[in-house]
Formats: structure tokens, sequence, C-alpha cells
């Protein structure tokens, strides 16, 4: 690995972990968006719980 490495594609900004990573986003960026979204889905689904009832 390397140092975090931040990249921007179609008007977002991706936090990537490393140079190696942000090549591998280049090659193919729709797949690491998929892959992305996935892992967010999953920590939301593992986080799904009412905030009404509490502040954060």
């Amino acid at each position: 690995m390397g140092d975090p490495y931040q990249i921007e594609y179609d008007g977002k900004i991706y936090n990537l972990c490393c140079s190696m990573c942000a090549k591998d986003f280049q090659k193919d960026p729709e797949k690491f968006i998929k892959k992305i979204n996935e892992e967010l889905e999953l920590e939301n689904a593992e986080h799904d719980h009412n905030h009404e009832d509490h502040d954060h």
C-alpha cells in the first residue's frame, strides 16, 4: 500500500487507499464504483435503525 489517494470521476471525489488502486480505478471506474456502492449498502444495512430519537 501507499499513501491515501483521491480521484475525481464524473464530478465526484473518491478516496482510495493508494495510487495503485487509483490506477486500477482509472482502468475500469464503473467496476470500482459498483464495489464501493455495494460496500456502502452493506454498511448502511448493518447500521439500520431509527435516528429520530437520538442525536448522532
